[in-house]
């Protein structure tokens, strides 16, 4: 297969011939707006499949003709289009020729993300879509000294950067729980304080008030056993914070970037190390990343590129569920129970989780852990290695041809260990996964073009053939438990693709583009075509229109296949097969698997849209309208004797809008403020499901989101009250609401618009930039509230418990309006019969949907920005705060989170940590 891969490769490569202009290598490192590397970001030429994408580092460097445009794509960020010039490697703005200077300033228009799979649905947060808009994203290394040298041709130059980065992060808590009552429950008509030794989940036990200490030696508390008043030493019952788990996080980076070479040779070193320690105790990580990138021209018919990047990450405690489980088992201790038992620092003293006999000290052996007990006993270690390496060359035969030949190699390894140690909750013989995944690609591509102008027209055309091989590797053994006997799967796919692609220009502003691929893989040998059509003019190229300096108009439509991919991330569908109330006992460990399936997913764009620069380009406006239709989705579906697998699930429609506007308020010499808003909104229907009345894609076996013919993608559908053709409650014999049989839908996921505004001021050196998101509508499942309701530790069970004589509104089932009254919590009757437990653990659903709009500040930072000296060219400083504030009405801790870091759990708060406020400073040194 290998030999006659190759042979394929440089045969095609050997027979294409292709033209092109006068070439130039541009390069750089692009960074978010926080600085940070931003990896896999596409560069292409316009008008072409020529490109590259950024390393781990945030670096590229591709060879472009003079006078063509590179387009910079990243998910869930702006595109940018910079033109190519015939004096340097930096770049310059696309747009007209008199408008170049301030329109790098701008931004063109959100980037949709292009697989539903990946994202929630298709929504970039200003601070990402400015990121493509900052001139030190697009050419932070702008090469000042290339244009200083290359006229002496080979006299060597040298410049980098250093950073130093650090940041700590303190958890925003907006939970409330109730600090009145005790452990316990009612019996015989009173309330009963019941203690750890009982095996006692529930708060429902009489008021703080009336507990005391007794002097008895007790392995729960080394204050002793809590008794009623009078009958203990006179000490009265404390108040717990169970959240005194959490801790401050912080984090560093240190960077180090050099820049070496001259007109013929460039060296490109980097290496970064980044260590995160997070809130809760030991959870911790370790980044380090090394690359090298060199470029030689050999004459000048010859260029070359060889890159290697080396990647290793090494984390402790950072799995999501992990956490959840230890935030879950905090949250649900009663407030009469100390999880530290009195010690300081609790989170390194086994005598907070152990008591004295060895065994674990919860509130409630066997059936809840102490949660530094699982700080502790948790297995949850992961290292990662990643190595990628390329090569490329192209040749100039002649004035107009290029032919080039691109090969790459990337190896990845992640080994992971995870479990829990014997005498953990409903694990009492412990558990414990040994896994390791591997993942190997190759890739070759050889291709030509041919570029011509004549007069005012221009065409090009390229041609070009890729070759790509995968493999996935997977191997999971148990090392503790004999219920899993271990998971080996090895998968590999070998696809090959043919693009051809034309661009015509006329220079009074129109451009044509087209292109095609024929598609066919080991896994799917069926060719698959996929063409790409597009229109853009600007009509201020040819006429001109007073104060309206630039205005472009845009259409394209394109058509595109894709397969399942070989790697899906661990544990992402496994909790679809628990219910909420089973949730103690989940685990990962069901793996996706990839198989041949019996069609591609195929997806349809069309997009529309206008931008604008006037007033001098002080204003900028662009409003854009898609449609994106996908058949066949491919989405993994948990399938009897097979596991999860991919398979195609039905067909949806994404319709919706990008409005942006940019404005410069004031500019004046040093003095500049800038603002700027996006605004989005965006409806994805599902229109078929497959052999299936729905489609079950994240949350819950019981409470789920869902694909539901004729339904937004993501419905969440669970337990719902009976209603009548009214709509009323119908009420039960008891006098509480009955609960529907059948599972319904009960809330949308999906926000009804998404905005950003920006404001930046800037005076000499110092810039501040202040940045508020806005999210409208967009339900959340809250079952942390139902959750915590039902033990008796929320806020509404304190404040509501001695409800009497409450009659609901409703009818009952003969249709009378509803006259019993009720009392929600009365000591005469069992437990169960409780106005929350009755429901079960997870209550009602429909009674956890609450509203996820919000108002945030997301960002604050300051900058300043000093010249040094002729060596070290400039000091920059940055203080910044992240999360200051929000606003929602939402009762959970965060409103835009999702269950286990999933995006298919969107719209599901079940114990998700809370969010954090993020304080930092940032130095770095260019020199």
């Amino acid at each position: 297969m290998y030999r006659k891969f190759f042979i394929s490769v440089i045969f095609a490569w050997m027979s294409m011939l292709c033209g092109i202009s006068q070439t130039r290598t541009v390069s750089g490192v692009l960074t978010d707006t926080n600085g940070n590397p931003l990896p896999g970001v596409s560069v292409l030429i316009k008008g072409t499949q020529t490109g590259t994408v950024t390393d781990i580092n945030g670096y590229y460097s591709i060879e472009a003709p003079v006078g063509s445009t590179l387009v910079f794509s990243y998910v869930g960020f702006l595109n940018k289009e910079m033109l190519v010039t015939p004096d340097s490697s930096s770049l310059e703005s696309m747009g007209s020729n008199q408008h170049n200077t301030n329109n790098q300033l701008k931004k063109n228009r959100l980037l949709r993300p292009g697989n539903l799979k990946d994202s929630s649905k298709g929504f970039a947060s200003l601070d990402q879509s400015q990121s493509f808009n900052k001139n030190r994203l697009i050419n932070k290394w702008s090469y000042t000294n290339y244009d200083t040298y290359h006229t002496t041709h080979y006299r060597w130059y040298f410049t980098g950067e250093a950073e130093l980065f650090f940041s700590f992060d303190r958890p925003v808590y907006n939970l409330k729980l109730q600090k009145t009552y005790s452990q316990g429950r009612n019996e015989n008509g009173s309330f009963i304080y019941r203690g750890p030794e009982t095996g006692e989940v529930f708060s429902w036990g009489p008021p703080i008030k009336n507990l005391e200490y007794s002097d008895q030696d007790y392995p729960y508390d080394i204050r002793g056993k809590l008794v009623h008043k009078g009958t203990g030493n006179g000490i009265p019952a404390l108040i717990f914070d169970s959240l005194n788990l959490f801790h401050t996080g912080y984090k560093t980076i240190q960077n180090l970037h050099f820049i070496t070479g001259n007109y013929c040779s460039k060296i490109f070193i980097n290496y970064n190390h980044t260590f995160f320690s997070g809130i809760i105790p030991s959870s911790r990580m370790h980044e380090h990343n090394m690359s090298l990138l060199l470029n030689q021209k050999i004459g000048s018919k010859i260029t070359t590129d060889f890159s290697l990047r080396y990647f290793n990450a090494d984390a402790m405690l950072m799995n999501s569920f992990s956490q959840s489980r230890i935030f879950s088992m905090a949250l649900r201790t009663p407030v009469t129970f100390d999880n530290t038992n009195g010690l300081d620092d609790a989170s390194k003293n086994q005598n907070a989780w152990l008591t004295p006999s060895g065994t674990q000290r919860s509130f409630a052996p066997t059936l809840a852990d102490n949660p530094f007990w699982l700080i502790h006993s948790i297995k949850d270690s992961e290292i990662n290695n990643k190595l990628f390496s390329s090569f490329g060359v192209r040749v100039y035969p002649a004035n107009s041809i290029e032919m080039h030949l691109n090969a790459s190699a990337n190896s990845q390894k992640a080994s992971n260990i995870y479990g829990y140690k014997a005498g953990t909750a409903f694990f009492n013989d412990g558990i414990l996964i040994d896994r390791t995944e591997k993942y190997n690609t190759i890739s070759i591509m050889a291709g030509t073009s041919l570029n011509k102008t004549f007069d005012r027209h221009s065409v090009n055309f390229l041609l070009d053939y890729q070759k790509d091989y995968a493999e996935r590797i997977l191997n999971r053994t148990a090392t503790i438990d004999t219920n899993d006997t271990g998971f080996k799967n090895n998968i590999s796919r070998l696809s090959s693709q043919i693009k051809l692609t034309g661009k015509y220009k006329y220079s009074k502003g129109l451009t044509v583009n087209f292109s095609t691929i024929a598609y066919n893989s080991s896994t799917h040998s069926k060719t698959s075509w996929m063409p790409m059509a597009g229109l853009s003019l600007i009509p201020t190229d040819r006429f001109k229109m007073g104060e309206i300096n630039s205005w472009k108009l845009n259409a394209s439509w394109s058509i595109t296949h894709s397969e399942a991919p070989l790697q899906y991330r661990r544990g992402m569908m496994n909790s679809i097969l628990f219910t909420a109330a089973e949730s103690d006992r989940y685990f990962e460990t069901e793996e996706i698997t990839s198989r041949n399936i019996t069609s591609l997913e195929k997806t349809m764009n069309f997009e529309i849209g206008t931008e604008l620069y006037t007033f001098s380009e002080k204003l900028y406006f662009s409003f854009y309208w898609y449609n994106k239709k996908i058949n066949n989705y491919i989405y993994p579906v948990y399938i009897a004797g097979k596991g999860f697998t991919p398979v195609n699930t039905g067909d949806l429609v994404t319709t919706g809008i990008d409005a942006d506007i940019h404005y410069v308020l004031y500019s004046w010499r040093v003095k500049k403020w800038e603002i700027a808003l996006n605004f989005h909104k965006y409806s994805t229907v599902v229109k078929k499901v497959n052999n299936a009345g729905e489609i079950i894609l994240g949350g819950f076996s019981d409470v789920s989101s869902c694909m539901i013919q004729g339904q937004p993608y993501g419905i969440i559908k669970g337990s719902a009250y009976l209603r009548d053709d009214n709509g009323k409650l119908i009420i039960g014999n008891d006098g509480f609401p009955m609960v529907d049989p059948q599972r319904r839908i009960i809330g949308n996921p999906n926000p009804d618009w998404l905005m950003g505004i920006e404001n930046k001021f800037t005076l000499h050196q110092f810039s501040f930039r202040l940045l508020i998101d806005f999210r409208k509508g967009g339900d959340i499942w809250n079952g942390t509230r139902n959750t915590l309701n039902y033990l008796g530790l929320g806020r509404e069970t304190e404040s509501d418990r001695l409800t009497r004589d409450f009659i609901f509104d409703g009818v009952l089932t003969d249709g009378q309006v509803n006259n019993i009254p009720v009392s929600f919590c009365d000591p005469s009757l069992p437990l169960e019969e409780n106005r929350w437990v009755r429901y079960g653990y997870a209550g009602v659903a429909e009674d956890a949907i609450e509203d996820g709009s919000f108002v945030r500040l997301k960002e604050f930072r300051f900058t300043y920005k000093t010249l040094v000296s002729t060596f070290l060219r400039e000091l920059q400083f940055e203080i910044f705060a992240s999360n200051l504030f929000c606003i929602s009405r939402y009762k959970g801790l965060c409103p835009y989170t999702s269950m286990l870091a999933f995006s298919n759990n969107t719209g599901f708060d079940f114990f998700n940590l809370p969010s954090v406020r993020t304080y930092g400073i940032a130095v770095k040194i260019f020199f």
